[in-house]
């Protein structure tokens, strides 16, 4: 029987190793695109001091990536029929 050469598919198999270990970084964004679902206007302080003023439901704002779990977090109660509230989230990345 005759032995073939593996060393080309050896360093083939090398290689896809190799670029498989590799990392890459990735930068957080800068800043995140907002949606206000609150049919009112909203005005907000963020983390970093920067005020951000959303007029009205569907109002669009570029935040700042930092301030963005802040604006998370607020919720206002919408009644049911039956009294029940219903915390809504007041804003929403796009």
């Amino acid at each position: 029987m005759e032995k073939r050469n593996t060393d080309k598919w050896d360093s083939i198999i090398e290689d896809e190793e190799e670029t498989s270990r590799q990392q890459v970084k990735l930068e957080p964004p800068a800043s995140v695109w907002v949606i206000c679902q609150y049919p009112a206007t909203v005005i907000v302080t963020g983390i970093t001091g920067k005020r951000y003023v959303f007029n009205g439901s569907n109002s669009i704002l570029e935040v700042d990536a930092i301030d963005v779990p802040k604006l998370m977090e607020k919720k206002f109660n919408q009644t049911s029929c039956c009294g029940k509230a219903n915390p809504t989230p007041k804003f929403r990345m796009l």
